[in-house]
């Protein structure tokens, strides 16, 4: 009885022992998942390295990830700031400015001198120019055309353009500006690398001695230098593209100019039958003009008429005479 009572009594210690062991291992583990939390709310892992933590393997890194995933907040947007003038300014900038226009003038030889005259003191020059007549008869003015490619200082493109305008009436102007800063630098860049290359090469050629060296460095340089002078021509180019505008100028010679703004309706039916009135006295007087112009050709036209006609009236009449004397002669033979 007495043996039971002590192992009852056993039992009961170490049940109690092992509760007590369970519970204090339980408040360490809790307390040590809060430290870590903490930490991990505060960023301090972040910045330690997964060695520190070689508590579970290859595992290790995985929850560490796994818990900074679900406790880091996400980051604020970063604070815009103002735009620097200084830093922006248009004027560092490598652009290429081009413009296309079309205009007419009723006085256009005077246009074609006030134009020239423009672009000689823009400081410019006309790269290319065509004048065409298209009169269809000798003598008789149609409306003319000419087309005109010009080379402009960029610093001095609006006033060209504004010029332009005030001189003539503007149909069409398209104008269009590339921005090629990018490209520019990007080819300076390389330029000065191949430039470094360019100079070590030269250093190691003068210093080695051996024939098989030397053919591989002169081969090496022959292709830097190459791509260096390609390089400083397409710089070149550029330059030339941005220091000076590409304007095309299409110029029309016209009786009437074309209305740049909007036309009442009384407006457009007084211009439509005006100018209809216009064409048809035009018509009548170029007619007229090409009636006297054509007349030497009239002229010469009637006399192989003429010409013709009577030499069928002689045949004709030829041919009469035999068949007037075949029947007389046939009579005098019956007879």
């Amino acid at each position: 009885m007495k043996k039971k009572i002590y192992l009852l009594l056993i039992v009961l210690i170490t049940s109690i022992v092992l509760v007590a062991c369970g519970g204090s291992a339980s408040d360490n583990a809790s307390l040590q998942y809060k430290a870590t939390d903490y930490a991990y709310s505060s960023g301090s892992i972040n910045n330690m390295a997964y060695d520190d933590y070689d508590v579970g393997g290859y595992d290790a890194p995985m929850a560490v990830a796994e818990s900074q995933s679900s406790t880091i907040e996400p980051m604020p947007m970063p604070e815009v700031e103002p735009i620097n003038n200084e830093t922006n300014d248009l004027s560092n900038r490598k652009m290429i400015k081009n413009a296309n226009l079309s205009v007419e003038t009723e006085e256009f030889d005077q246009l074609l001198i006030g134009i020239e005259e423009r672009v000689k003191s823009a400081g410019g020059y006309i790269e290319n120019f065509n004048t065409s007549n298209n009169s269809r008869f000798y003598g008789i003015p149609e409306n003319r055309n000419s087309y005109m490619t010009i080379r402009i200082p960029a610093r001095n493109y609006d006033y060209f353009m504004r010029e332009v305008a005030l001189m003539s009436n503007v149909l069409n102007r398209y104008e269009s500006i590339e921005d090629v800063t990018f490209a520019y630098v990007d080819l300076e860049s390389r330029k000065k690398v191949l430039l470094t290359q360019h100079e070590r090469l030269l250093d190691l050629l003068s210093r080695s001695e051996s024939i098989e060296d030397i053919i591989i460095l002169e081969q090496r340089l022959s292709q830097v230098v190459y791509e260096i002078e390609r390089m400083e021509s397409q710089l070149r180019t550029y330059d030339n593209l941005i220091d000076y505008s590409t304007i095309w100028l299409n110029i029309s010679e016209v009786k009437q100019l074309t209305p740049v703004h909007e036309q009442s309706a009384w407006e457009k039916i007084r211009t439509g039958f005006t100018g209809n009135l216009k064409r048809i006295g035009e018509w009548f007087v170029n007619f007229f003009i090409s009636f006297v112009i054509t007349i030497p050709y009239l002229v010469v036209i009637a006399v192989m008429i003429l010409f013709g006609l009577l030499i069928t009236k002689v045949s004709i009449l030829i041919v009469k005479k035999k068949t007037a004397k075949k029947h007389i002669d046939k009579e005098e033979e019956n007879s």
